[in-house]
């Protein structure tokens, strides 16, 4: 269901995210994403936690897309490829909190030994909302919703350092003025008869549409979902020693 709910955010994503704006469209992912962490630790029965996990996988991708997108488009030149690794990579860190808590609560004989875990999802997107006060909006979105002076002010803040650090603001801008004039350009003048036009144009769409496809079904899933039911295959049954190998392997 989570993968499901994510999978359904997908068309919405390029449209609310330039409406929004990045900022917004992360603090709106969140609020979402807190309403489904909390169905899921209240959950009643199984059709709720169902529901509560496609709820958050379909607020997650609006976060995901618009953090990364912020981090590049804020970050500076030099430092923007260790800000995006760094982001990528932090799931791990996450992964292992969350494998360490389950190991802890799975002892507990009440429901909460699984709605405790579920309620902590809370923690990042409250950290989101707490600290997206003073995160900048992204000075490329700005320009292509015509607030060109507070990109500006916001590269001129941030990416001016220096005796040169005008000057490289003012190149800087003068780029991103460029680069989205030109993808109104192209933008206007597309239609989606242009995806099936050909046999390249063709083949460029099912390549992209079959990405996010085999991105969940290359067995990462099978491991990260079903681990229990697997090692309960090859005789592993003990609950601790269970929860050590998710442990272990995450």
């Amino acid at each position: 269901m989570y993968s499901l709910g994510a999978l359904m955010a997908i068309p919405f994503i390029p449209t609310v995210s330039q409406h929004l704006g990045r900022r917004w469209t992360i603090l709106s992912a969140s609020f979402l994403m807190l309403f489904g962490a909390g169905m899921q630790a209240g959950a009643v029965n199984t059709d709720m936690f169902l529901a509560s996990r496609w709820v958050l996988g379909f607020g997650i991708p609006f976060a995901i897309v618009n953090a990364s997108s912020l981090l590049g488009e804020l970050g500076y030149e030099k430092e923007r490829h260790f800000l995006t690794s760094f982001f990528n990579a932090s799931w791990f860190v996450g992964a292992i909190a969350a494998a360490g808590t389950t190991y802890g609560t799975f002892q507990m004989k009440s429901t909460w030994a699984w709605r405790l875990p579920s309620l902590l999802q809370v923690i990042p997107s409250l950290c989101q909302i707490s600290f997206m006060y003073w995160c900048p909006e992204s000075p490329r979105w700005l320009v292509s919703r015509d607030r060109s002076d507070e990109a500006l002010a916001i590269l001129k803040k941030y990416h001016s350092e220096g005796e040169d650090g005008e000057e490289y603001v003012r190149l800087e801008f003068a780029q991103i003025q460029s680069t989205i004039a030109q993808e109104k350009e192209l933008a206007s003048k597309f239609i989606w008869a242009d995806v099936i036009r050909d046999a390249p144009m063709r083949r460029r769409f099912l390549l992209a549409g079959i990405v996010g496809f085999f991105t969940q079904w290359s067995g990462n899933g099978l491991l990260s979902f079903y681990m229990k039911k697997i090692l309960n295959l090859v005789g592993i049954t003990n609950d601790r020693t269970v929860q050590k190998v998710i442990l272990a392997n995450t």
